[in-house]
Formats: C-alpha cells, sequence, structure tokens
C-alpha cells in the first residue's frame, strides 16, 4: 500500500520515529514564514504613493500589482505583522527601480538596518539584512528608500524568513 505524504507524517509521529518532529518542526517555520509575507496592499503610506499598476509582457498576459513608488525624502510604508516566533529573521524587499537604492527597515522601538543595492527594471526580491524580534508580538515596521532615485523605485513587498 502506497500512503500519502499526511498518512505518512502521522504514522511516523505515532511510532516515535524523531523525523516526524523534524518535519513539523519545519512546517510550523514555513507557516510563520508565509504569514509573515506583507504585499504593500496592507501598508500605511507617508511621503509615498500606493497605487496599482498594470502592464502586458506577452501579447494578452496581464500583470498587475499594488506598490509604493514615488517616494519623498522622509516616506515610509508601514506595516503591521504578527511574529509568532521571536528571534533574528533575514528580511527581503521586492523591488524594481533604476541604478542603486538604499533601503531602510526600522522595527518601531527596535532595530534599524539598511542595504544599498542594484536595482532592476523588473520586480526581485533583494535581502536587505538581519532583525531581531525579542519576543512574540505585534510588531511595526517601515520601510524607507533612503538613497537614490525615489521617483523610479517601486515597492512591492517585505518578507520575512526565520534565521536557522
Amino acid at each position: 500500500d502506497l500512503m500519502n505524504a499526511q498518512q505518512l507524517k502521522r504514522y511516523k509521529r505515532a511510532t516515535g520515529d524523531m523525523s516526524a518532529r523534524a518535519e513539523d518542526m519545519i512546517e510550523k517555520r514555513r507557516e510563520a514564514r508565509e504569514r509573515l509575507r506583507g504585499a504593500t496592499s496592507g501598508a500605511t503610506v507617508q511621503g509615498a504613493e500606493s497605487t496599482t499598476k498594470r502592464w502586458m509582457e506577452k501579447f494578452g498576459e496581464w500583470k498587475a500589482v499594488k506598490h509604493v513608488h514615488n517616494w519623498t525624502p522622509g516616506g515610509k510604508a508601514i506595516f503591521e505583522i504578527n511574529v509568532l516566533e521571536a528571534g533574528d529573521y533575514n528580511v527581503e524587499l521586492t523591488y524594481s527601480g533604476e541604478d542603486r537604492l538604499v533601503w531602510g527597515v526600522d522595527v518601531e522601538g527596535g532595530e534599524h538596518i539598511q542595504n544599498e543595492q542594484n536595482s532592476s527594471h523588473n520586480y526581485q526580491k533583494f535581502p536587505i539584512g538581519w532583525i531581531n524580534f525579542p519576543k512574540p508580538g505585534k510588531y511595526k515596521v517601515a520601510v524607507s528608500c533612503l538613497d537614490g532615485d525615489g521617483k523610479t523605485s517601486s515597492l512591492k513587498s517585505i518578507g520575512f524568513t526565520p534565521v536557522f
């Protein structure tokens, strides 16, 4: 008899197989990571614009994205996130723009990180750095375009991945 993945997992857990516990931990981290991905549609925006952008990549293949763009000095997009596990997280921003951009990420009442990287005309994920959340709970995280062409830079999303 062939078992599907869920049945195999239940069998391993019932028999005390340690790999089932490891699989459970990996699954919990995967779920936490997915919950910590924020699209700009949920952001509060100050000193920038938040609109929907549409374009066609191939004939008849329309794409759309809610993005924050037209950054002014001091502009920011503020995300409310719910951290399930305390610890260090790798921060990634999905953005597009021209030339080199400096992005800053601030946790209200906590850490600040910033990174300068090249940008691309299409949306790509770029690692920004690590941030520590000392305890589980709700946090406000602000993203700012600190240097570079704020008129052409466009933020699509922010993501947090637990550091193992």
